[in-house]
């Protein structure tokens, strides 16, 4: 009989926790957990909520793996049996394995900064400082100063600082004067504004 769900050691953090992931393979839902196999058997008996990190749609999975910012991690940084697994199901298809290892395009992280995930919409960010300024990017950047989600804005002004964007100092200024409760965030775009000022500098030198 097949288990509806595929459980496999994941990654280990930056603060040394052992993740794991559970794949559902009713639903495709990939849950990034921090627990032993009995917490994550109650979890399934909806028990021990705070185990689940986060929650990715098979979709979502992919789009993250199609960013490919090193730090985060994908499908490939899972075992081989919960990619094979995925494949039995037809959640994903052998041949987008391989398009799935190809370097993003700006359309693609563009695309990414209007989905629902606010871990994808974070990855897209981060990834697009290797593009420089490119204006598609930068617009998409600056409405994502207003996101909902704190993280996503905290590195929105990164990246806008990251590539030195002149739109962006006015936006960047109302955070500093206007984000009362995320330090971080009003954090980021005062170091933001200061990176664009010196790259600015050292433009006109």
């Amino acid at each position: 009989m097949r288990l509806p769900f595929v459980h496999a050691r994941w990654y280990r953090d930056y603060k040394c926790l052992v993740h794991e992931c559970l794949y559902c393979r009713n639903c495709g839902a990939v849950y990034d957990t921090i627990g032993s196999l009995l917490g994550l058997i109650k979890l399934l008996l909806n028990r021990v909520p705070s185990k689940i990190i986060a929650v990715y749609k098979c979709s979502e999975i992919k789009l993250i793996t199609s960013i490919g910012n090193s730090e985060f991690r994908g499908l490939f940084s899972m075992p081989p049996f919960v990619i094979r697994a995925m494949i039995e199901d037809d959640r994903i298809a052998e041949e987008e394995l391989v398009e799935l290892e190809q370097e993003p395009t700006v359309d693609l992280l563009v695309d990414c900064c209007s989905n629902d995930n606010h871990i994808v919409k974070r990855e897209a960010i981060i990834a697009l400082r290797k593009f420089n300024c490119e204006k598609r990017a930068e617009e998409t950047l600056i409405r994502a100063l207003a996101d909902t989600h704190w993280d996503v804005r905290r590195n929105a002004a990164i990246t806008l600082g990251e590539i030195g964007s002149m739109k962006a100092i006015e936006p960047l200024r109302e955070i500093v004067e206007t984000e009362v409760w995320e330090h971080l965030v009003r954090d980021a775009a005062k170091s933001a504004l200061v990176r664009i000022h010196q790259k600015r500098e050292q433009s006109t030198d």
